[in-house]
């Protein structure tokens, strides 16, 4: 399954497809995105992939705006084991221009996270 989309219930908890729980099964974390989306990240890939390439050389300041970037508002949950959500920041919700239906596509090992058209 590479796209899925949902609508966020009252409390703004998106609910994972059953298919893909595994894959988040060591956690979860949402960062902003490259533009007006987020980028929702199995806590195993942010740990062996991102987390490398956020410490790169202290002095390049390529290396500092992306730590800025997807530092700024990350945040790290577990799936609620019973029904697969989990809760997604207003910040970040705000940031994303995303309001009740989320559009969910896999870019390679994390998945973009955006508003549907109707939201836009």
């Amino acid at each position: 399954m590479d796209y899925f989309e949902r609508k966020l219930d009252e409390k703004r908890r998106l609910t994972i497809p059953s298919e893909l729980r595994n894959e988040f099964a060591s956690g979860v974390v949402v960062t902003r995105g490259f533009g007006n989306y987020l980028h929702l990240y199995p806590q195993q890939v942010w740990d062996r992939e991102v987390e490398p390439a956020l410490g790169g050389n202290i002095l390049d300041e390529t290396v500092a705006d992306l730590n800025v970037r997807f530092r700024r508002g990350k945040t790290s949950a577990e799936l609620d084991q019973k029904q697969g959500r989990v809760t997604l920041e207003q910040h970040l919700l705000e940031y994303a221009g995303i309001d009740k239906q989320v559009v969910a596509v896999r870019a390679g090992a994390y998945w973009r996270l955006m508003a549907t058209e109707a939201d836009a």
